[in-house]
């Protein structure tokens, strides 16, 4: 293939790859927001300072947001990475491990054209990872930006779609919390109970119903 030879994309592969990317990420993104807004609708005090930073950004404007604005907002990013990092839209991953043997970090070695099932959900709620409090939610954590979610996965094989996605569920929770307060039952304890289940994509069970009222 032409991207093979000269490390580019043919215009057939480029306009495939648009398409994954915008048709695949409608899904996951879609989930991701609503995720979001739920956890939001339950810890009122994380919503209320995800508002304060909106506000104090843009000022009393009603302006559409702009690239630069979601940069600038930088608790709102910590909020989506930990609704991302507790309830993934894709909580499995499967890998193959080639046709030659590989050998894990940790010691093991795989046979060749290995099916591996990683688990994204058990990995964001590793205590060994993310420390006691992995099963809370807790936008501060990413206050270290060594921290990062594998919801759109990491290296070679990472979702194309990352950056567009992200930008998108920011722009998304933003815009709604700029004219209204997200409303649900608030959470009594730090670790939230959305009841999910799974298939190709996890979602909530009560799809994800929310009330909305104007600022």
């Amino acid at each position: 293939m032409l991207s093979e030879q000269e490390n580019r994309l043919s215009d057939e592969e480029l306009r495939e790859e648009i398409l994954v990317m915008m048709l695949a990420g409608t899904d996951t993104s879609a989930v991701s927001i609503g995720y979001t807004l739920l956890l939001l609708a339950k810890y009122p005090e994380i919503q209320e300072r995800a508002y304060n930073e909106i506000v104090k950004h843009l000022g009393n404007t009603d302006r559409l947001l702009q690239s630069e604005d979601v940069m600038a907002f930088e608790y709102l990013n910590n909020v989506v990475k930990e609704s991302l990092r507790l309830f993934p839209p894709v909580p499995l991953l499967v890998r193959n491990s080639g046709d030659a043997e590989t050998t894990l970090p940790s010691g093991p070695t795989l046979p060749s054209r290995t099916t591996v099932f990683i688990s994204v959900w058990g990995m964001h709620r590793d205590p060994k990872y993310w420390g006691p409090n992995a099963e809370c939610f807790d936008p501060d954590r990413f206050c270290d930006k060594e921290l990062n979610v594998l919801s759109f996965s990491l290296g070679r094989r990472n979702c194309i779609g990352y950056k567009y996605a992200m930008q998108s569920v920011k722009i998304a929770v933003a815009s709604i919390l700029r004219h209204y307060k997200v409303v649900g039952v608030p959470e009594a304890i730090p670790v939230p109970t959305i009841d999910s289940t799974y298939s190709i994509m996890l979602r909530s069970m009560d799809d994800f119903k929310i009330s909305l009222e104007k600022r």
